[in-house]
């Protein structure tokens, strides 16, 4: 399973949100993702996986980072994510 994350982003989220994303042991995956950060307005699909180097992951830390994530693009011109667990290839 992996984090897929679907927002009408901009340059401003993606350098905000990833971050907070990576910090909390997951992991990009740029092959799967489809996204252009320079550009704002622009949809963006960008997907996560759990880093391997982490033994366990923290269920409720990893809903805080969700939660401050969604509040980030809230806070935003244009709101809209989706966050979901889909399944890997």
């Amino acid at each position: 399973m992996v984090l897929e994350v679907e927002v009408w982003g901009s340059r401003e989220w993606y350098e905000q949100a990833v971050p907070l994303l990576t910090e909390a042991g997951l992991r990009d995956l740029p092959k799967r993702s489809w996204s252009d950060p320079e550009t704002d307005g622009e949809r963006m699909l960008i997907y996560f996986d759990l880093d391997a180097s982490h033994k366990s992951a923290d269920a409720l830390q990893l809903a805080d980072v969700l939660k401050r994530v969604r509040d980030l693009v809230m806070a935003g011109e244009a709101p809209s994510i989706a966050m979901r667990f889909v399944a890997s290839r």
